[in-house]
C-alpha cells in the first residue's frame, strides 16, 4: 500500500495511475480507481486479464510496479481477500482454519458476519473435517468464512461463486448483500456475468489489455 491519495472522507479506495508488470509483460497499464466507502464493484474480465493481479496489489500482497494506492482504514483489520483458489491450510480441520486466522487478526472469536456465514453455508456438520478431504465447494465456503473472520471493512472476492451450486451461489448472493447493507466495501471479479450476480446493484468496469473501463 503505498501513497495518500484521498479525494474524500467517503473514499476508500483509490488507485492511481498503477501498472503491474510479471516477468516482461504488463498485466496493468495505468489503473485508476476510486472506491466509496460501502460502494459494491464488480469487475469483468477474461481469464489472465489481471483480475486476480489487481486485488493482490489492493489486498497489499504484491506492489504496483509504477503508480500510487491508498486505503482508509478504521480498524486492523481492514481487508479480507478470497481467492480463486481457497487459502487454507488443508492439514488442520475447517474449524481450526477459521480459529487460526480469526486468532491471526488479534480477535478471541470471529465477527458476527463470519459466523452468519458459517451457519449459512452450513459449515458445522464439516466443523473436524479435514480442508484436504473436501471437495473445491466446500473449501471455497470454508474460505470465505476465513475471509470474514476479522470483520474486514473491505471484502475483495476473486471469483466468488465458482464452485457452487446454485443454493449455495443464492445464500452467498445475500451474504453479499447483507455486506453493503452493512456499509461494507465489496469488490468482486468475474471473467462474465453470471445470473448469480445480476440480483446484486453493482458498480461495473470491465478490465481488458491491462486498462479498466467502468461499463
Amino acid at each position: 500500500m503505498t501513497g495518500q491519495i484521498q479525494k474524500s472522507p467517503k473514499t476508500k479506495i483509490n488507485l492511481h495511475n498503477v501498472w503491474k508488470k510479471l516477468g516482461n509483460t504488463w498485466i496493468l497499464k495505468g489503473v485508476s480507481l476510486e472506491v466509496r466507502e460501502g460502494e459494491p464493484i464488480l469487475i469483468i474480465g477474461a481469464n489472465g486479464s489481471g483480475k486476480t493481479t489487481l486485488l493482490r496489489l489492493i489486498a497489499g500482497l504484491t506492489k504496483p510496479t509504477k503508480g500510487e494506492i491508498s486505503i482508509v482504514c478504521k480498524t486492523r483489520t481492514c481487508i479480507g481477500l478470497s481467492g480463486h483458489y481457497p487459502s487454507l491450510y488443508p492439514n488442520l480441520t475447517v474449524e481450526e482454519n477459521i480459529r487460526f486466522f480469526t486468532l491471526l487478526h488479534g480477535l478471541e472469536d470471529p465477527g458476527e458476519t463470519a459466523l452468519a456465514a458459517w451457519d449459512a453455508f452450513g459449515l458445522d456438520k464439516y466443523r473436524q473435517a479435514l480442508v484436504s478431504e473436501l471437495s473445491y465447494g466446500w473449501r471455497k465456503r470454508t474460505d470465505i468464512v476465513r475471509c470474514l473472520a476479522g470483520d474486514p471493512e473491505v471484502i475483495l472476492l476473486d471469483e466468488p461463486f465458482s464452485g457452487l451450486d446454485s443454493s449455495t451461489a443464492a445464500t452467498l448472493s445475500s451474504l453479499i448483500k447483507d455486506l453493503i447493507d452493512q456499509s461494507k466495501t465489496v469488490i468482486a471479479t468475474t471473467p462474465r456475468m453470471d445470473e448469480q450476480y445480476s440480483s446484486i446493484n453493482w458498480n461495473i468496469y470491465s478490465l481488458r489489455g491491462g486498462l479498466l473501463a467502468k461499463r
